[in-house]
C-alpha cells in the first residue's frame, strides 16, 4: 500500500490493523465482521454529527462485560447520541451491527486481554459507510465514527446486503 493511500484513508486503516471483528451469535454469522466494513473504505474520512475522531479502541480500565450483538443493539439505541441516531434515521438504510474486538498486551507482555467493543456500520448514501464506535459500559471515554466511501457503489452493496438490521424513522436500530 502506498504512502498516500495510508494518508488518505486516516484512522480507518489504523483501526483495520488493530482490529478483528465479526458478528457474535450463529444466527448473524453471515454478518460482515469490522474489517470487512473498513477494508473497502477509500479516501478522507468525514465527521459524523455527535461522534468523536477518530476512531480508537476504548482502553479504558473498566470491567469488560461479554460483548453480544443483541447487548450492542441495546447500546445503540439506549445510549448513542441523539443527533447521531437522528442523523442516521435521515439518512441511514442499512446497518451491520458487529462486535469490535481488540487485542491487548499489558507493559512487559505479561497480561493478554481482549477489548470487546460494540461497533456500527450504518450505510448512508451510495457507497458511503458511517462506521460507529460505542464506549464500553462504564467508561468515560465517548461515542467515536466517521463516515468513509467506497472505491465502488457494488463494493458497499455486497457488505450490505449481509447486514444484520435497519434503522427506523426514530433513529433507533432493529435487527432484520
Amino acid at each position: 500500500m502506498n504512502g498516500r493511500k495510508v494518508a488518505a484513508l486516516g484512522s480507518a486503516l489504523v483501526v483495520l490493523g488493530l482490529l478483528t471483528g465479526g458478528a457474535a451469535g450463529a444466527a448473524l454469522a453471515a454478518a460482515p465482521g469490522w474489517n470487512a466494513l473498513v477494508a473497502g473504505a477509500t479516501g478522507a474520512p468525514v465527521n459524523v454529527p455527535g461522534l468523536a475522531r477518530p476512531i480508537v479502541p476504548d482502553a479504558s480500565h473498566v470491567k469488560k462485560a461479554a460483548t453480544t450483538v443483541s447487548r450492542c443493539l441495546a447500546r445503540w439505541n439506549g445510549g448513542a447520541p441523539a443527533v447521531t441516531r437522528a442523523w442516521a434515521a435521515h439518512h441511514g438504510t442499512r446497518v451491520d451491527v458487529t462486535v469490535m474486538r481488540t487485542p491487548t498486551i499489558g507493559i512487559g507482555g505479561a497480561k493478554r486481554s481482549v477489548i470487546a467493543q460494540c461497533a456500527f456500520g450504518v450505510e448512508v448514501g451510495v457507497g458511503q459507510l458511517a462506521l460507529v464506535v460505542a464506549p464500553l459500559p462504564g467508561s468515560k471515554a465517548v461515542w467515536r465514527g466517521e463516515l468513509v466511501r467506497y472505491r465502488t457503489r457494488a463494493a458497499l452493496d455486497g457488505l450490505a446486503r449481509r447486514f444484520n438490521a435497519t434503522v427506523t424513522t426514530a433513529g433507533k436500530l432493529r435487527l432484520r
